[in-house]
């Protein structure tokens, strides 16, 4: 028994130190939105509704940002793994003067004509001189984030992930604290409401800004060497750049045109409209959240500590799963944990089991349902978490009638129900990976396998060189011998 529960203890310790930094840090980025909306709405409405709509500049500026930083990202990461810090030095400058033009230009805008800015939005008088106020304000910070973000995927991509996410965390602390001291003349600073809101956003970046510079200066770190910010990085490297930049960037710009066109419709419906979707917005975000976690990060772990903790307040959990085949291995895993609370539904089940396995829900005789996106419909009376795992599953989208999407209809589901949505993937999908971007999801990642375990071997078998040899198979030497040397362990093997 003692040895149980040490296991145990080391169990959930290794569990905190993998999950509890990052669901802080982006627990924290969702709680900016929501201070800067919760303290500015105890001043009056027209502060939120401005602020709400002031803020979708930076939210067009964010889409520039983050295709630019994906493209300096990738190869920033594809070059430190070659050890090639020299091109890493060339291809940034290509992302920082790119992100120096469009964050200048949006400065420039928001300094000198905020009014026009504001009027794409509302024709509101109070609205446009509020948001106005807030745009000339924190213009400064635009400019900031564009140079900041750059030295932030520097520092991720070159082996110094947890510095990024701690200076990006200490950033939202320190936004937190000066909007309270800004907004209400706190510790002796004077009342300055809306513009406050603002300055504290531009302390911050400025914060933000000269810690990530301090960190490159470090030795053995990779530089931004500001010489070469007007050089050539050479044809090559910047085909590269913009070859994996644009895609990311038309992506994001399509999506942010259509979120920022519904931000037009809400904000020309008043001033009461812009706040009741300000508030319903953050109030998503914090309900929803997708774990972005490598294969082996311990999403499930993570999937079984929240359902623990949902289950002792009495209440009742959906997982949702993309494939019948995974049913097994995952009721495996949660019976092991849960017991008998666990049940199962799937359409190899007759009409007659399934229903029976709906009314247990229905009576809470289960608290568990496991299953593909069918068993998002299981009467529970009180609902308390849907889980889905695998996230980017096509299988989650119902091609016969009723045509439907299980992610978008177990947000709506928990949001009629005060359930809490938890998506998880490897690779998560646009839509979702978008909706993490805008602040509709709360982002989780898991960027290292659980017990710093080593990430799989791959091979690349090139079945050409195989038929020289002789292997008229359709499966490699190399894939034949692993499958043979697993099957005499008596290992479970799954071929897709």
């Amino acid at each position: 028994m003692k040895t149980r529960m040490n296991f145990k203890d080391e169990f959930y310790q290794k569990l905190k130190l993998l999950v509890l930094p990052i669901a802080i840090q982006n627990f924290m980025l969702a709680l900016v939105s929501a201070t800067d909306a919760i303290m500015l709405g105890w001043i009056d409405q027209t502060s939120l509704s401005a602020v709400s709509l002031a803020g979708q500049v930076q939210f067009v500026l964010s889409l520039f940002i983050s295709g630019i930083a994906a493209g300096a990202g990738i190869m920033a990461a594809q070059y430190w793994g070659k050890q090639d810090a020299a091109s890493i030095e060339k291809v940034i400058p290509i992302a920082l003067r790119t992100n120096l033009l469009f964050s200048g230009l949006f400065t420039i805008l928001a300094g000198f004509c905020p009014e026009m800015l504001m009027r794409i939005f509302t024709n509101d008088a109070p609205l446009v001189a509020s948001g106005s106020q807030y745009l000339r304000a924190v213009a400064l910070s635009y400019v900031l984030c564009g140079i900041s973000q750059v030295y932030l995927i520097l520092l991720k991509n070159t082996g110094h992930a947890a510095v990024s996410s701690r200076i990006s965390s200490t950033a939202v602390v320190l936004n937190i604290i000066l909007n309270a001291i800004l907004i209400y003349g706190l510790c002796g600073a004077p009342a300055l409401g809306i513009r406050g809101a603002a300055y504290a956003t531009v302390a911050a970046r400025v914060v933000e800004l000269i810690w990530a510079y301090l960190e490159t200066k470090k030795p053995e770190r990779v530089r931004i060497l500001w010489n070469r910010l007007f050089s050539s990085a050479g044809k090559i490297l910047s085909e590269d750049f913009w070859r994996y930049t644009l895609p990311v960037l038309a992506a994001s710009l399509v999506w942010g045109i259509a979120y920022v066109l519904y931000s037009v419709i809400m904000g020309h419906m008043g001033s009461d409209a812009v706040a009741a979707n300000s508030i319903t917005s953050i109030a998503k975000s914090l309900l929803s959240c997708l774990i972005r976690g490598v294969t082996g990060s311990g999403k499930t772990l993570v999937y079984m500590e929240l359902m623990e903790r949902v289950l002792k307040e009495g209440k009742q959990v959906i997982v949702l799963i993309p494939e019948i085949a995974l049913t097994y291995q995952n009721v495996e895993r949660f019976c092991a944990r849960f017991g008998t609370r666990v049940t199962v539904v799937n359409s190899r089940m007759t009409p007659s089991e399934r229903a029976d396995q709906m009314e247990r829900a229905r009576r809470g005789e289960v608290s568990i349902m496991i299953g593909p996106r069918s068993a998002l419909f299981a009467p529970f009376p009180d609902l308390g978490l849907i889980v889905i795992d695998e996230e980017h599953e096509t299988s989650y989208k119902s091609e016969v009638t009723p045509r439907y999407h299980a992610r978008e209809t177990a947000v709506r589901r928990a949001g009629l129900e005060h359930a809490h949505v938890v998506m998880g993937s490897a690779t998560p999908s646009v839509d979702a990976s978008y909706a993490c971007e805008t602040g509709a999801y709360a982002l989780f990642r898991m960027d290292a396998r659980y017990g710093n375990a080593a990430l799989p071997s791959v091979w690349i078998a090139d079945m050409r060189e195989e038929l020289q040899m002789g292997n008229r198979s359709i499966l490699s030497g190399k894939l034949r011998e692993e499958i043979e040397k697993r099957l005499e362990k008596r290992n479970r093997l799954y071929c897709f």
